[in-house]
């Protein structure tokens, strides 16, 4: 077996259509575009962030590919190119001939861009975390923060709190006995054990302006790494025609002091919201000491629509602590954050510095499945 890597090209789409064929019985969503010149992030003029899609070929026969995302960082006060690995895909999951062409996908990204990192995966035990972990990444957990608003409904639907029958039945019960909301009640109260922050101004952005660029100038230095998050990324990033995102822009004395990116999802079935209305923190950013201020008005934002639960995922020391201070609970978190050895050297003193990298939903994949 002679695979090549090489890049995705229109010619190509007869062949990726009847790989999509063979590995239909796999799981649900497993395939690779066949046509990505319209997918979110397609090359430009030179914005530097980007996604490529690469292809495993065999005598014109493909046999697997995957998706480079190119995007500039601020990394120890300096800015380079960085790259995320997604969306792997082998026919190895249906075909063990091919197992191979997963180890070879890996290789391929890593020589085209050895700072590169994956971020998502759905926790540490699936093939994909496997493989990096045999190849000397490095994985963490980036903490999973939730804030009941409708204790019922949550309770009902929730699925990591419904595992088994015991685990459904004690849930219902204190669903329908009203424990359940009496407990949760007291233990965002015990969470939320300091002082409200004073309120800022908040105002809903149909985009991102000037006014982040302020922002990202003031704030990138508190962070070890962090994504570009100027006007021009964050408006490739999350575009202003689609209607699921709400930017709220927060102010202090009349000037910018952070923002966020927020979605309100009606859940249909959700693997684990169930039918929940989820609201999310997707992405954030502020300066030094207004986080907590941040967090805070987003979740009134969201409070305020209705939403049952609002949910958000912080690797940053100081999001994460600023999220407990607000009352918000944390629970097992399937979004990790690997990065790869050369990566791992440019953030040295590594375990010192990794709970200072800025990773939310908002980087990696974006703010898929929410």
């Amino acid at each position: 077996m002679a695979i090549s890597i090489v890049p995705l090209k229109p010619e190509h789409a007869e062949a990726v259509k009847a790989f999509n064929l063979r590995i239909s019985t796999a799981p649900a969503g497993l395939r690779i575009d066949e046509s990505p010149k319209d997918h979110p992030l397609a090359k430009d003029d030179g914005s530097g962030l980007y996604r490529e899609h690469y292809l495993a070929l065999d005598g014109g026969v493909v046999h697997g590919g995957y998706i480079m995302k190119r995007q500039p960082f601020y990394m120890q006060g300096r800015h380079v190119d960085i790259g995320t690995f997604q969306l792997p895909i082998s026919e190895g999951i249906v075909d063990s001939r091919y197992g191979v062409v997963g180890v070879q996908l890996l290789e391929d990204a890593l020589a085209r861009q050895p700072q590169l990192f994956c971020l998502g995966m759905g926790g540490f035990d699936g093939p994909l975390p496997r493989l990096l972990t045999a190849m000397r990444w490095r994985l963490h957990a980036c903490p999973f923060y939730f804030f009941i608003n409708r204790p019922f409904t949550v309770l009902r639907n929730l699925s990591f709190l419904r595992k088994t029958p015991f685990q459904r039945t004690l849930v219902d019960f204190g669903a329908f006995s009203g424990l359940g909301y009496l407990g949760i009640q007291l233990l965002h109260m015990l969470a939320r054990r300091y002082p409200t922050p004073p309120p800022a101004e908040i105002s809903l952005e149909p985009s991102f302006g000037a006014w982040a660029d302020e922002i990202w100038e003031l704030a990138k230095k508190n962070y070890v790494m962090i994504a570009t998050r100027d006007q021009l990324a964050l408006n490739r990033l999350y575009d202003a025609g689609d209607a699921r995102y709400f930017r709220l822009k927060f102010q202090a004395g009349g000037k910018p002091a952070g923002w966020a990116l927020l979605l309100d999802s009606a859940m249909q079935g959700h693997k684990q919201f169930g039918n929940l209305r989820v609201g999310s923190i997707v992405d954030c950013l502020a300066l030094p000491g207004m986080e907590e201020r941040i967090i805070s008005g987003a979740t009134r934002f969201l409070l305020d629509r209705g939403v049952d639960l609002i949910v958000s995922n912080q690797l940053h020391s100081s999001w994460a602590s600023s999220f407990k201070r607000r009352g918000y609970l944390s629970g097992p978190s399937n979004f990790v954050f690997a990065v790869s050895p050369e990566l791992q050297k440019s953030l040295e003193p590594y375990a010192e510095n990794v709970t200072q990298v800025h990773m939310t939903r908002g980087d990696g994949d974006g703010p898929i499945h929410l």
